[in-house]
């Protein structure tokens, strides 16, 4: 299972989920940034977030800076300004079959990069793309869509 983090969500804002869920917000509703997870159920909410949260049986630390969630109880207490300190809700996932990832791993399909939470929690989502590339020394322009061994 896999998160798209750099693909905004296109008309989703973070507030509207407060009338969804039937959350009263006495104050500012915080800008939490809503991306395409993936093209499997997209209607399933999935929250990374920093690890000074958890939910009992529903909060899976994914890193020693990175936990994700996806309880609703989270978004009612983001909502209602708890909740982690840092956070990003993505709707869908990404999923492969048995062997496919690694596979396209070996092929030279993906670029691999370290993750932090700087380039997670505080790098727009427009500008993760390239600060990956960079980080890697790759420059887009010379990106092409086959892969291979030489």
């Amino acid at each position: 299972m896999g998160l798209v983090i750099n693909h905004v969500a296109d008309g989703v804002e973070f507030a509207d989920l407060a009338e969804q869920l039937d959350v009263e917000t006495p104050y500012t509703i915080p800008e939490l940034p809503v991306m395409v997870g993936g093209p499997v159920e997209r209607t399933r909410g999935f929250v990374l977030h920093s690890p000074d949260y958890a939910l009992k049986r529903a909060t899976l630390d994914v890193t020693d800076w990175c936990s994700m969630t996806n309880n609703v109880a989270i978004l009612r207490e983001l909502l209602g300004g708890y909740g982690p300190e840092q956070a990003m809700l993505a709707l869908g996932y990404s999923s492969w079959g048995p062997g496919q990832l690694e596979e396209e791993l070996g092929g030279s399909s993906w670029l691999n990069v370290t993750a932090s939470p700087e380039l997670m929690f505080e790098t727009p989502a427009d500008d993760i793309w390239d600060r990956c590339l960079a980080s890697i020394g790759v420059n887009p322009a010379m990106l092409h869509s086959i892969s291979g061994n030489a």
